[in-house]
């Protein structure tokens, strides 16, 4: 018998088998060198061992390739001979090392951030005064971190993976009754708008499968209450889930939305919220009412964060200054694709 744990949902599409790349220097004198104000000397092997030891590592753990230049850049002829190879190569990002704040520590900086590739630099304490991040830091694409963390390199590799991911993310949109494709302005997600009928009589045609019927009562058994639906009424989600993962999967996407009220309002089928929930619970990026905004931010939190977003309408409390989210739907692992699920309780819409 299936089982949900055997058949979760998985992208499919170009996102899924993208791989970024990244191309990456050290950045310092090259002899040996005195303390220079503000006073923080890099033994050249030491720092080169422990950054480079980090960097391949979180490269491993992300699924983004490195191309590390075997040698620190020494001087501005270096500098610019690096640049141009990496215009060459186009990389989806860059990201510089600096052991160094003296020289031409900034300039290599500088060229970096202006060639147009997104660049990340790293400058542990003592290799920077505000002097010389003033300028650099209102540079768009690029990201000057000023730490000894180099967790927050990291967190720029992650970035420039997510800003790849984007891009190559194929959005499958249920809407209207013709089949076309197009891209999202400015982030470049490939749109492919099929027919919302072909979710109508993919769902009449499915039967109700072992599968199904074991992930609705794993929902029932796990929910803290249910307000309302009946167990045919969880079963009708459960299959509206295995509808849409059949869409997905036919389609080559790695996200989708549907104009839910519009093409299922006046059905008898069951709206996709459980569907969404479970979808985005297992890492593929699910949105109502054919949001195309919504499910390129719903993309953005998985591929940034390595948890599932939700979609809300905003609702006022104006008596405490707040601001509620009223979810569409919401996943429930909420700490994390891998993380327990958040106790939850089942009600209609």
């Amino acid at each position: 018998m299936n089982t949900m744990e055997n058949r979760e949902i998985r992208q499919v599409g170009p996102a899924s088998k993208v791989i970024p790349k990244m191309e990456v220097a050290f950045v310092r004198r090259k002899d040996e060198y005195g303390m220079w104000w503000p006073g923080a000397i890099y033994d050249g092997e030491a720092a080169l061992e422990k950054y480079t030891e980090r960097l391949l590592q979180a490269g491993r753990d992300m699924k983004v390739e490195i191309g590390l230049r075997p040698e620190p850049i020494y001087d501005r002829t270096e500098a610019k001979q690096w640049v141009d190879q990496c215009q060459a190569r186009k990389p989806d990002g860059l990201l510089l090392i600096l052991l160094d704040r003296q020289q031409h520590a900034w300039p290599t900086a500088a060229m970096a951030m202006e060639s147009g590739i997104p660049t990340v630099i790293f400058s542990p304490v003592g290799t920077a005064f505000t002097t010389n991040t003033a300028g650099l830091s209102r540079k768009t694409n690029s990201v000057i971190y000023s730490t000894d963390s180099f967790e927050q390199a990291v967190y720029g590799m992650k970035m420039i993976k997510a800003h790849r991911k984007l891009k190559e993310t194929r959005l499958i949109v249920l809407k209207g009754s013709e089949r076309r494709t197009s891209m999202l302005p400015q982030i470049g997600m490939d749109i492919r708008t099929i027919p919302a009928k072909t979710f109508l009589d993919a769902y009449r045609a499915m039967p109700f499968s072992d599968e199904i019927r074991a992930i609705a009562a794993d929902y029932l058994k796990k929910a803290t209450k249910a307000y309302g639906p009946t167990e045919q009424d969880v079963l009708n989600g459960v299959k509206g889930y295995a509808v849409a993962r059949t869409i997905l999967e036919q389609e080559e996407g790695d996200a989708i939305t549907m104009d839910c009220l519009g093409a299922l309002g006046t059905s008898e089928v069951s709206l996709p919220c459980l569907a969404w929930s479970r979808m985005n619970d297992q890492g593929v990026p699910a949105a109502c009412e054919a949001d195309l905004q919504a499910s390129a931010t719903q993309a953005l939190v998985q591929y940034l964060f390595e948890k599932p977003g939700f979609q809300q309408d905003p609702v006022p409390e104006t008596l405490r200054g707040n601001l509620i989210g009223a979810h569409c739907t919401c996943p429930t692992k909420l700490n994390g694709f891998s993380a327990a699920s958040e106790p939850f309780y089942l009600s209609f819409h």
